[in-house]
């Protein structure tokens, strides 16, 4: 018997916005209701029954500094490319209408930057089935164009600014990590197979977490660290630099409207490590709304 095995998943477009650096890609596909009876004596469940088809998505890419442009695209068409184990043939995939609702991102000083981006498909239509949305459009010998996304390592030059007040710049930075998802409306109805409405209102707030071993205590006297100096303080503004991974140039990542919600010291045979976490909310205390994609934005990841 003939079997098909592919490989190497590659040159990503998501809504129109190509994602490099692709590692992962995943569908996830589930009923949403599973309805079971089992009645008039009999010995077991008599009849199982399925509505609401959904299906998540999740990718994972090192193309970090398309985060903005991936997650204010428009739903339509995303693409993408696998190989055919032992032939020249590629499969080209089209899956239509991924709504995402959230991403992950890890700054880490001992590897380059990563993000998961999570989304949701919206079925074109109540007749949709899973082959429809989960689509080979062709398969030949035409390979997908190699590019490369920018890959941005080493978090250093690390600040806090609270609104007003002096800046705070830990040193020694470990890892910083961001997280943010959406509110989400979905439905299916009358005879849909699948989820035909997915929508997002408005996103949460951002999580924040620092990681560093800077111990320094900033008083003029012996007193508390940095990182706890820096918990007691209100909404600010973090910037974080990174090293972009082929050339000598840094890029800046901003977070307006930060407000630290924890702090953890850790104490061992080891170095000391200090992490903080916060909130970073849509509404500036000076009554600033903050946008996903347009100036002032909630957060930034842009060339020095």
């Amino acid at each position: 018997m003939a079997n098909r095995r592919t490989f190497n998943a590659q040159a990503l477009s998501c809504n129109g916005v190509a994602l490099r650096g692709l590692s992962r890609l995943t569908f996830t596909a589930r009923y949403r209701n599973v309805i079971r009876s089992r009645l008039d004596g009999a010995a077991g469940t008599q009849d199982v029954n399925r509505t609401g088809l959904s299906v998540d998505v999740s990718i994972e890419t090192s193309d970090v500094t398309k985060v903005l442009d991936a997650l204010a695209a428009t739903p339509g068409n995303t693409t993408f490319h696998v190989k055919e184990s032992g032939t020249a043939d590629w499969h080209h995939y089209t899956v239509t209408g991924i709504v995402l609702t959230g991403m992950r991102m890890t700054l880490n000083h001992t590897a380059h930057a990563t993000m998961t981006l999570t989304g949701r498909v919206r079925f074109a239509s109540g007749v949709s089935t899973l082959n429809n949305v989960l689509s080979v459009t062709s398969i030949d010998t035409t390979p997908p164009t190699l590019a490369y996304p920018v890959r941005l390592y080493r978090p250093h030059g690390l600040t806090f600014t609270p609104y007003g007040l002096p800046t705070y710049g830990p040193v020694h930075v470990q890892s910083v990590e961001l997280s943010m998802d959406a509110v989400v409306h979905d439905d299916f109805g009358d005879l849909d197979i699948g989820i035909t409405a997915v929508d997002v209102p408005g996103f949460n707030p951002m999580q924040v977490t620092v990681n560093h071993r800077d111990a320094l205590i900033p008083g003029t006297l012996p007193s508390g660290t940095i990182a706890a100096a820096m918990a007691d303080e209100a909404h600010g503004l973090l910037n974080v630099t990174l090293k972009e991974s082929t050339q000598d140039a840094n890029y800046d990542l901003a977070v307006e409207n930060l407000l630290w919600t924890g702090m953890t010291e850790n104490e061992s045979e080891g170095y000391s490590e200090f992490t903080l976490n916060g909130e970073a909310g849509w509404r500036k205390v000076d009554g600033t709304t903050l946008n996903l994609n347009s100036d002032p934005k909630l957060f930034s990841i842009v060339a020095a």
